[in-house]
């Protein structure tokens, strides 16, 4: 089993033969504390390793509750799968393939996103939505 509580984000893909997901990156630890340089870290990340081409994103959502309620984490699925890039079959094949992932252990939720700049306003709208349920 994959342990992606001890990652800050991994990035899985489809092998060349499109019939197993490995991993493409792990980062280890988080670079900035501030929560928005990350989104934008990993969007950056994304970016460059995917190369327009759809990939499985495993992402340790921290974040804290107002009022000294604590920290929180979540684990968040993603699947990045462009539409301005990537071809129509391989982005059926990686939505037909996501379920491996996102039966993980630990994983709380999951997300779609077709564009980059997606991507951040998305994991911030996420946060913002675990927070209200919080309350």
């Amino acid at each position: 089993m994959y342990k992606a509580k001890s990652k800050s984000y991994c990035v899985f893909r489809l092998s060349d033969s499109m019939k197993e997901i490995i991993p493409d990156l792990e980062v280890d630890e988080r670079l900035e504390s501030d929560p928005k340089v990350e989104y934008k870290d990993l969007v950056k990340v994304v970016a460059e390793v995917s190369r327009g081409q759809p990939r499985y994103i495993l992402y340790d959502v921290q974040y804290t509750l107002p009022n000294n309620q604590g920290d929180r984490r979540k684990i968040l699925f993603i699947l990045w799968s462009p539409d301005d890039t990537a071809l129509l079959k391989d982005k059926m094949v990686y939505a037909s393939s996501k379920s491996s992932l996102k039966k993980l252990e630990g994983v709380s939720d999951d997300r779609q996103v077709n564009d980059m700049c997606d991507l951040c306003e998305m994991v911030e709208s996420y946060v913002e939505e675990q927070k209200k349920k919080a309350r």
